[in-house]
């Protein structure tokens, strides 16, 4: 269609169409880039909310762990098990969760200790829990679970 500013009116001119302007591709880029722009700058804010969510999730699945730990103790006058794999043979578990933000595939790993003379364990995720994701990186094994402390999420919660 061509618009004939002599007569005032639009010619239909069949197989041809009008070329894009130079000035309204150009505002096109520009919209295109500062969605870009935004987007981009959402990102770090995204991702370090997931891995606070996945941190919370594998704290929890820690204290699960603990929970069903604890309670085959009661029943085995306060020895704990030796292996995470006891648990799922004694119906206290039907498997070992996998962590949430485990990037290594590495599951959660257990740790019979003795605790001032008394049986006790640690429970923790090995694998730096996604280093990268946070903006200061976490501690390699942990969140971690003391039979004695309870949940500890650095190293500074563990006196040492």
């Amino acid at each position: 269609m061509i618009f004939d500013h002599e007569t005032q009116e639009i010619e239909d001119t069949p197989g041809k169409r009008p070329r894009p302007s130079f000035k309204g591709c150009l505002v096109v880029l520009a919209g295109l880039a500062l969605l870009g722009i935004f987007v981009g700058s959402l990102y770090p804010l995204i991702s370090q909310r997931m891995a606070d969510e996945k941190w919370r999730q594998c704290c929890t699945q820690l204290t699960f762990l603990a929970e069903s730990a604890s309670v085959f103790a009661g029943k085995n006058q306060g020895y704990y098990p030796r292996q995470l794999k006891t648990l799922i043979e004694q119906g206290y578990l039907t498997r070992v969760p996998q962590c949430p933000a485990s990037t290594g595939g590495a599951g959660y790993q257990y740790r019979f200790i003795s605790v001032k003379g008394r049986p006790g364990f640690l429970l923790y995720c090995p694998d730096g829990h996604g280093r990268g994701m946070w903006r200061e990186p976490r501690p390699l094994g942990f969140p971690q679970y003391h039979s004695e402390s309870g949940l500890r999420e650095s190293a500074e919660e563990t006196g040492s």
